[in-house]
């Protein structure tokens, strides 16, 4: 398997383009910016490969790739097909899901987490967490990597197995202080699977990715990138 190094994809937006056709920027004009820019950024922060798209309304006015794709085949990034792991962006899949099955009546946001768990959550508070509260970050866990992610492929774990036993301290009560939580984004997957019926990925690619339209787009419970295998939420 080849070596593909990801930890330095640099995500460039643009924050304001004009609707406006005699503010709005040519491509030509946008390819100069960005052919000048990128490179210097990339180089300064040691950044592997990135892809920038700039679009008005429904056209897309530029898209270009720059970097490598994989630094030993010495693959060039190619912005119509070179796949970068979105991050914490594929955690807005897992709320849609969760949206979808709220909307079929399969759970109320506001249902304790654990009437829809197969394992029970630490009992430290009276409160129980909502499916809510996992989706605004308050419900309470301490922040911790254990089960993100294993140094070899033959330790990874089904999502469930990760979710029962790495389960983190409950260090305040819910809904009472945001506290950016994976662990959380995490038992909403899991959530997803167990009331859905069907795999958290199958799930999302049936459910979203395919009636999107999305080919090229992939959520995995489980990615691995240079020997590590992380969790994707």
């Amino acid at each position: 398997m080849k070596k593909i190094l990801w930890s330095g994809i640099f995500l460039i937006m643009l924050a304001t383009v004009s609707t406006q056709a005699q503010n709005q920027p040519t491509p030509k004009e946008l390819a100069g910016f960005f052919d000048s820019t990128v490179p210097a950024l990339m180089e300064k922060h040691h950044v592997v490969g990135a892809v920038v798209g700039v679009t008005s309304s429904s056209e897309t006015l530029f898209l270009g790739g720059y970097g490598k794709a994989d630094l030993e085949a010495g693959t060039p990034v190619d912005p119509k097909k070179t796949l970068f792991r979105a991050g914490s962006i594929s955690k807005l899949f897992t709320w849609t899901a969760i949206m979808q099955l709220e909307e079929q009546g399969k759970l109320d946001l506001d249902d304790p987490v654990e009437n829809h768990l197969d394992f029970d959550l630490p009992g430290t508070f009276v409160e129980p967490i909502r499916i809510i509260d996992l989706m605004n970050h308050p419900p309470g866990f301490e922040d911790r990597l254990i089960g993100l992610s294993v140094q070899d492929e033959s330790d990874k774990k089904t999502l469930r197995e990760s979710v029962s036993r790495n389960v983190p301290r409950r260090v305040r009560p819910p809904a009472t202080e945001v506290s950016y939580s994976n662990y959380g984004t995490m038992l909403a997957g899991y959530i997803v699977e167990r009331v859905s019926g069907v795999p958290y990925e199958e799930y999302i690619e049936t459910r979203i990715l395919d009636p999107l339209g999305m080919e090229r787009s992939k959520t995995h419970t489980q990615l691995k990138y240079d020997r590590v295998t992380v969790f994707s939420f």
